[in-house]
Formats: structure tokens, sequence, C-alpha cells
């Protein structure tokens, strides 16, 4: 294989990467829908997580999540505090 085909093949796979990256990161629906899945499902063992729910509402309305989105992956916060990181298509959830 020549040089100037290797150079151009040691690019390809990091461009085809933050493609990728970039075409499957995930909106702030999908962050706050991941959020509102986890505490219902905390409300099913917990009536405390009920009162959460209802606070996670009020914060919502607020307007106090702020979406961060850094073209190959996407955080949500609150106060400054990674709440949840998207990346691939997925939402992770850092703590609730």
């Amino acid at each position: 294989m020549s040089e100037g085909k290797r150079w151009w093949i040691g690019w390809l796979l990091p461009i085809i990467a933050v493609i990728v990256l970039a075409v499957s990161n995930p909106s702030q629906d999908k962050h706050k829908e991941t959020i509102h899945r986890a505490i219902e499902n905390q409300a099913l063992q917990s009536l405390q997580s009920l009162g959460a729910m209802a606070g996670l509402g009020i914060v919502e309305a607020a307007g106090l999540f702020k979406y961060q989105n850094y073209f190959v992956c996407s955080v949500l916060k609150i106060e400054g505090e990674v709440l949840t990181i998207g990346i691939l298509g997925r939402v992770f959830i850092n703590e609730l």
C-alpha cells in the first residue's frame, strides 16, 4: 500500500467515529425522559420518591435544567451538577 493511502486510512476511522457519535447524540428530551423514568421506578419502591418527582416537575417548569451539547456527547445539569450523560444514543444517570 502506498504512503498516501495509509495516511488517508489513518484519518478515516476517527472521522467515522466522530460522525457516529454526533448522529447518535441524545436530545435534551431523551435526558429528561431518562430522569423521569428513573424517578418513577424509584417511586415504586419509596413514597419519598413521589415527592422527588413532584419537585422535579417544579425544577423543569422553572427552567433550571441546563442541557449542554458537546456534538459527540451531551449532559443535563442542574445548578452546575451533572445529572445525566448522553452518548451513542443512550443516557446514563450520574446520581439521583
